[in-house]
């Protein structure tokens, strides 16, 4: 499995790494749920304990976690930083592509 993080992403997210403390949770990502129209929601959080079945990722000092239902839908998923005047966060870009057109 591979998830792949912009430049950007990845900066935010060190910063956030530096902020957690020693030792650093792990970062989970995850399906929320889904639209109306059928596009995967994904969610982030921190994780102090994995759970067994959980899938393991590095990204630099970031231990990435996934749970075995999410892991086909972030395959080869991008994880992006963006920050605007309106709107600041991080977006997961499915490999399948798609994106939530129907406001649900």
């Amino acid at each position: 499995m591979n998830v792949l993080f912009t430049e950007e992403a990845t900066r935010q997210l060190d910063t956030m790494v530096r902020q957690q403390g020693d030792p650093a949770p792990a970062l989970r990502i995850a399906v929320t749920g889904q639209c109306h129209c059928g596009s995967i929601h994904f969610g982030m959080a921190w994780e102090q304990s994995p759970r067994p079945d959980d899938i393991v990722l590095e990204h630099g000092d970031l231990r990435v976690v996934v749970d075995p239902a999410s892991a086909p839908h972030l395959d080869e998923a991008t994880i992006d930083y963006r920050s605007d005047p309106m709107n600041s966060g991080f977006l997961v870009r499915a490999a399948a592509g798609g994106g939530c057109g129907c406001g649900g």
